[in-house]
């Protein structure tokens, strides 16, 4: 009976080492077990080199850049990649289970998000796109004008579009709720 041990995660260790095959592993059938997460981990951090060879950075793309350029450059998408895969768990609850939607989750924390990240996307797009912004950063705080990478504008798009389809997910799944 898995119900009597102290945690999902032994229950499954203990349960998989009577079956047939004791020296199975069995974490991956958790999604929050050490090696799901480090399989996880592990698949952005190949996705985000994948994406910065793809999408050089303009040094690289020059063939100016120093190894530190490159890190920098698959350290960004890595970011991109789980910062962006962050959204998609609380979406995928709300359309599958309305009446856990909104339990635990703030509405300001949901509303803050949404203005920062509104605030973030223009930041992020005029400092990468508009010379005279970058002038005025120059001048204003001395030296070359402030980076944007180029994973940062889609990223800084993609957000508060996800954290929209959560506000609007929350509030069609209030409405239901309280209704019924």
């Amino acid at each position: 009976d898995e119900g009597s041990y102290s945690s999902p995660l032994r229950a499954t260790i203990l349960s998989s080492s009577t079956q047939d095959h004791p020296k199975r592993c069995l974490l991956l059938s958790r999604y929050d077990s050490p090696c799901a997460i480090i399989l996880g981990l592990s698949g952005i951090a190949l996705l985000g080199s994948i994406l910065a060879f793809i999408f050089p950075s303009e040094e690289q793309h020059n063939n100016q850049s120093s190894s530190w350029d490159v890190i920098s450059n698959i350290l960004g998408y890595s970011y991109f990649l789980a910062w962006t895969l962050s959204f998609y768990p609380q979406i995928i609850t709300n359309c599958t289970h309305p009446e856990k939607a909104v339990r635990g989750l703030s509405l300001d924390f949901i509303v803050w998000n949404i203005i920062g990240f509104a605030l973030y996307a223009v930041y992020t797009t005029s400092l990468r796109y508009s010379a005279v912004v970058r002038q005025e950063y120059a001048d204003r705080f001395g030296g070359g004008g402030a980076v944007v990478i180029q994973s940062e504008v889609p990223m800084a798009y993609h957000d508060p579009s996800f954290t929209n389809t959560t506000m609007f997910n929350v509030m069609i799944n209030t409405m239901f709720t309280t209704i019924n």
